[in-house]
C-alpha cells in the first residue's frame, strides 16, 4: 500500500500524514486561542516539544511565532498545507485609495490595474508571479 500511495501521489504516507497534521495545527493556531500543547495533542502529536520541532522544521518558524506573525492571513476552507506555506511566504499586499502598499521585495513582477470607465464594475486587480506561477486577486 505504501508503494502504491507513493507512486500515485509522489509523497510517502508518513509525509502526507505529517502535512495533514501540520495543516490542522496551522488552522487551529490562527483560528483559536487554544494552548500550543492542546493543539499538539489535537493534531496527533505525542508531546509539545516534538510538535514544535516538526512544525519549525517544516514551516520555518515556531508555532507561537506563526500565531503572532500571521494573524491576518486569509484562511479558506479548502486551504491545504501547501496553501498555508505559500500564504506565509507571500504575505499580504494591501490596496488603499492611494495605491498599493506593502509589496514584498521578493515579488518578481507586480502589475496593478485600477479599473477605468469601461471596467468600473471591477475592483482593483493584481497579478503576481511567484516561483513561475501567476496569482491574481
Amino acid at each position: 500500500m505504501c508503494h502504491i500511495f507513493k507512486d500515485r501521489y509522489n509523497i510517502s504516507i508518513n509525509t502526507f500524514k505529517t502535512k495533514k497534521r501540520l495543516e490542522k495545527s496551522m488552522r487551529l493556531l490562527l483560528q483559536t486561542d487554544k494552548k500550543i500543547s492542546d493543539i499538539a495533542s489535537l493534531c496527533g502529536f505525542n508531546n509539545t516539544s516534538y510538535f514544535t520541532e516538526i512544525f519549525t522544521k517544516n514551516v520555518g518558524i515556531s508555532p507561537s511565532l506563526f500565531r503572532t506573525k500571521y494573524p491576518d492571513i486569509y484562511i479558506h476552507d479548502s486551504y491545504n498545507y501547501d496553501d498555508f506555506i505559500m500564504a506565509t511566504k507571500l504575505g499580504c499586499v494591501r490596496f488603499t485609495e492611494n495605491g498599493v502598499t506593502q509589496i514584498p521585495s521578493y515579488y518578481k513582477y507586480v502589475s496593478i490595474h485600477v479599473p477605468d470607465d469601461t471596467f468600473k464594475f471591477l475592483h482593483e486587480a493584481a497579478i503576481i508571479e511567484y516561483k513561475g506561477c501567476l496569482y491574481a486577486s
